[in-house]
Order: C-alpha cells, then structure tokens, then sequence
C-alpha cells in the first residue's frame, strides 16, 4: 500500500485534446482513477471536438525536450505511457530520454487514427515509432485498424473467417487464431508483448451485410499476445458447444459488448489504466496479464456509465470519472 503523500508516478507523453475526452486529458484521469499521480508531455496541441479533428499543432522540440527535462529531473517516473507522435524527430527524442532514464514499465499506445477518421500519424511518424519506441515497450495497444496500418495489412474483418458451415465455436477459433498471427508480427518489431484490441471488429460483425449470420450475443475480443503457442492460448469466457464456460486464465479476454455512443478516450483511458496497473503489478509481484485484465474490467465499468455522459454532438467522451450530480 502507497501513502497519499508518496504517490506512484506515471508520465503521459501525448497530445492535448481540446474536448477533454482523449489524449493526455484521457490519461491523467486514468491514472488518478488507480491512486497513481500522472505528469504530462505535451508533444502536440489538436483543436477537436466530439465531431472531428480540426487542427494539429506538433510542438517545437525544445518546448518537449524542456518538458522532458522538466519532468525527470524532478519526479520518480515509474511508468510512462506514449500516446500521440508528431514527429519523427519526437520519437526518437523521446526514446532517449527513456532510455537515461531507465524506465522499464512504457505502455506504447498507437492513436495513428482519431475515433472520427482523421489521421494522427504519417508513414514517417508510424516507421519512427515503430524503430525508436517498441524496443522500449512493455506493452503496446494497437486496435486492429492501426495494427493494419504498422503491419502495412489489410484490417481484419469478420469475412476473413466466416464459412457456410462454421459453428460459433471454430468461427472464434478462427478469430482468435487471425489475431494471433497478427499479435505475432506485432511482437517482432520489438515490444515485449501486444495487447491486440478487437473491439472494432465486432462493430463490423454489427453491420455486415445480411447474407452473412449474424451473432446475437456480441462480445468484445482482445487478444493478449507475449509469445506463447497458440495451442497455448484457451478461449476466455466463451462458452463451449456443451454449455461449460472456460476460464483458465488465458490471454484471450472475451466481455459483453457495451453498445454506448460516448466511448471517445476509450484507447487512452485503456493504455494509461494498463501502465498504472503495471507499476502496482511489479511491486507486488503480479503478470502483466493481471495488468491488462484489472485495466480491461475497469474499462468495461466506465462504459457502462458513459451512456448518459451527453458532452457535445458528437460521440461523447468516456465517463473515466463517472460524474455525477451532486446533490445540494
């Protein structure tokens, strides 16, 4: 146990989000969420709202060297967690800093894509981070639409699996076994482990066409990839064609799909919940798997209380803090 006056420190190295709902914005109420103290690196300053991204501002790199400095001179950074790159030259400062600093638990989220279609990240910016920031990375949190982009792949989608004659159990075998192999490329470019996201791809389950059978329990698929077989890998949470639900503590995490329109921040809120999650993991001598999992349920909870979280026309924020009213 921590004391209030002693926090765990985590850095968040991201872009500003002028909504409020991603970014580093996101992520200081994340980690305040798990008792940790968040410190911010501002690399970028976004003009945006629940509708769109309507500017991109990358800071000078000495106003984010002096942040750097700032920040490592002073406090006692147990984890870090990357969001928004502007710049080439950013990623590969930043991975210096990380390196003088020896910190080990960096949680590497790749926003290359806003929640509204606008791109975060060129092709420059995705081979920086890929070559200066996962070496460096404990962890790193692609959904499959950016897992596409890094892997220069087409998305996966729910075509890819689906046959005439497939039963619900091998069409999530099938899954499973796609996303896997993807994990697996992502793990070669130099992180210690990949936590796919495969939420989007029941959004596509949710709108294909209406020749293809739908599944009328939706879930949400991660995938939790550090290099095991994947004979290895047990489906978590699904339950069989007997009936018998499995639970073995595999690396696949299956949840109920929360349909909510206000999930903006959802990414950010998840990678900086993990890096929270890995510095009490570390001290008290937990997996990584324990990390993503309790951040994960976390998650699930937050969704389920941003139905009403009606901020701007857009999709809303995430309800990271769960307001409320407060009766007077």
């Amino acid at each position: 146990m921590i004391h209030a006056d002693a926090p765990y420190v985590a850095l968040t190295i991201a872009g500003s989000d002028s909504s409020g709902g991603a970014g580093i914005q996101a992520d200081l109420k994340s980690f305040a969420a798990f008792g940790v103290h968040g410190a911010s690196v501002v690399t970028a300053v976004t003009a945006q709202n629940t509708t769109s991204v309507n500017d991109i501002h990358t800071l000078p790199l000495s106003s984010i060297e002096a942040q750097l400095d700032a920040v490592f001179s002073d406090m006692p950074v147990r984890a870090i967690k990357i969001g928004m790159i502007g710049s080439a030259t950013i990623a590969s400062l930043v991975a210096r800093f990380i390196k003088q600093a020896n910190v080990e638990l960096v949680v590497v989220d790749t926003p290359l894509m806003s929640g509204t279609g606008a791109a975060l990240g060129d092709e420059l910016v995705r081979s920086a981070i890929v070559e200066h920031l996962f070496p460096l990375a404990h962890i790193i949190t692609p959904n499959l639409h950016e897992a596409a982009l890094l892997l220069d792949e087409a998305p996966l989608s729910f075509e890819d699996f689906y046959s005439a004659d497939v039963t619900k159990r091998i069409l999530f075998e099938k899954v499973i076994a796609g996303f896997e192999a993807q994990a697996q490329k992502l793990l070669a470019l130099g992180p210690r482990s990949v936590l796919l996201k495969g939420g989007h791809f029941y959004d596509l389950v949710s709108n294909a066409e209406s020749d293809v059978p739908q599944i009328t329990e939706r879930k949400a698929i991660d995938v939790f990839y550090e290099g095991a077989a994947l004979e290895d890998i047990v489906l978590e949470g699904i339950v069989s064609e007997d009936g018998v639900s499995e639970d073995t503590g595999s690396k696949v995490f299956v949840s109920d799909w929360v349909d909510v329109v206000h999930h903006h921040g959802t990414g950010c809120a998840l990678a900086s919940a993990i890096a929270a999650n890995l510095i009490y993991g570390k001290d008290a001598g937990k997996s990584d798997k324990w990390a993503v999992e309790s951040a994960r349920n976390w998650l699930q909870e937050c969704l389920k209380v941003s139905h009403a979280m009606s901020v701007g026309k857009g999709a809303g924020p995430l309800n990271i803090a769960n307001l409320r009213k407060i009766d007077l």
